[in-house]
Parts: C-alpha cells; structure tokens; sequence
C-alpha cells in the first residue's frame, strides 16, 4: 500500500526536515502536541471503500507511516465518501458545509 505518487510527492516536499522533523540521522518530531484533521475524498462509496479493506491500511500509512513518523499523534480523518457521483448537488453541499467546519476549528496548539 502507498499514496498516488503526486501525493506521496507533496508529502516528501511539504513535510520536510526542518518542518515536520529535526534530524535525518535520528529523527525528532517538531509537531507533537497538537490536533491534526486530514480531510480525504473518495470517489468510492464507504460500503466498497471498506469491502476491499482501504480503511485500515490508509490509516495505518498516515498515523504510522507518514504523520507518525513526524509526532502527529492526535489525528481526525474525515473522508468524504461518493464525490464524482454526478446530480447529487445536496451531497456536495453537506460535504464542504463539513469541510468548512473541520477547517474552521481552533484546535489546541494550532499554528
């Protein structure tokens, strides 16, 4: 299991040493404490999105493998289930109602 390359890409350029660690030689994490929220889209519907097991291993590569790493240890996921399905305007709405929402929060030692 791993990220679609471009994601993977903006992970390794954005979550950086300097930024997210310290060290290469013995990695520090610079952003303990702290409320993460990672809001994720999904074309699937949650039914087949968990049929073929995608949940778990997604979790795992971003509270393990990629935000773990960096000291993230308090972190909301949030997928948004169905977003290319065509004239469901009210879905849409209720998704980037929420998004607004998650994205307005004053979360305890936030930047």
């Amino acid at each position: 299991w791993g990220f679609p390359a471009i994601l993977k890409g903006w992970f390794d350029r954005v979550w950086c040493m300097g930024w997210a660690w310290d060290s290469p030689e013995t990695p520090t994490s610079i952003l303990p404490g702290r409320k993460w929220v990672v809001m994720c889209s999904s074309g699937l519907t949650e039914r087949t999105y968990d049929k073929y097991g995608y949940r778990e291993p997604f979790l795992h590569l971003l509270r393990v493998g990629t935000l773990g790493y960096c000291g993230v240890d308090d972190l909301e996921v949030r997928t948004f289930f169905e977003v290319d399905r065509d004239g469901d305007a009210q879905l849409k709405e209720r998704y980037l109602a929420e998004a607004r929402e998650l994205g307005a929060l004053e979360l305890p030692g936030s930047f």
